[in-house]
């Protein structure tokens, strides 16, 4: 495996959530991943057995994720509780967690993928590394939907005021960035058969991803900087927030 850091790469600042640049550089280089790797598959369309998802989704892997959802999302709620103005939000976390682990066997499981891809999935800052000029990601491991990636990533390391500011403009550029690298690839067909509506509804299926990866980064301010017990985190319990509020005012 090749070592960026001599080629300049490095890791992000520790302790603090990622900017909008930082974000956006992300983002690119996931949309021109996702697209060569789109590519691949359709050259190589083997692969697609190789690392499909569902074959590990059985109730064993099911029972495991049950558990560490109801451990994360029963840390976040203790979290939530010692912050005035947010007990509210305890109770629905303590509540949350069969949604999650059904919403996650039903997105991995799913045979309706209109653009396959590989995947990243492990997307947290500590896996970017950036030159200032650049960015790469390492570790590519699944095949579906390009939504699981964004929706893990802006919800594990976007900050709060991305969240609420520009959530829907870095979607965009995603977006903008992966159809451009698929027609670049020869693939027109697959770039205008995936408009930015459809990578809205896949994202909508995969946002129980992203919420258990939010919940479970956000215990973990700068991924590793455990949260203070005299005061748990509020800016990164406030951002668990931001990323779960749908399925929040839904359960």
């Amino acid at each position: 495996m090749e070592d960026l850091s001599e080629a300049g790469f490095t890791l992000a600042k520790a302790g603090h959530q990622l900017d909008y640049q930082h974000c956006l550089t992300a983002l690119r280089a996931y949309a021109r991943l996702h697209a060569a790797s789109a590519k691949v598959l359709e050259d190589h369309p083997h692969y697609k057995v190789v690392y499909d998802p569902s074959k590990s989704a059985d109730e064993r892997q099911m029972h495991l994720l049950k558990e560490m959802c109801d451990k994360v999302f029963g840390a976040v709620a203790n979290a939530l509780k010692r912050c005035p103005g947010h007990e509210e939000y305890a109770e629905k976390f303590t509540r949350i967690s069969d949604k999650v682990v059904e919403g996650t066997n039903k997105f991995w499981t799913s045979k309706d993928v209109l653009l396959p891809v590989i995947l990243h999935v492990n997307c947290w800052k500590n896996n970017f590394m950036f030159k200032y000029v650049d960015g790469a990601v390492g570790d590519f491991s699944k095949v579906r939907s390009p939504a699981a990636d964004v929706q893990c990533f802006l919800n594990a390391d976007a900050s709060e005021q991305l969240h609420r500011q520009h959530f829907d403009s870095l979607v965009v550029e995603y977006h903008d960035a992966l159809r451009r690298t698929l027609r670049a690839l020869g693939m027109h067909q697959q770039a205008n058969a995936y408009p930015l509506q459809q990578l809205k509804a896949d994202m909508d299926r995969a946002a129980v991803l992203g919420l258990f990866n939010c919940a479970l980064r956000g215990l973990h301010p700068g991924h590793g900087e455990p949260l203070r017990p005299s005061r748990p985190g509020l800016q990164e319990i406030r951002r668990v927030q931001c990323g779960a509020s749908n399925h929040l005012q839904q359960s």
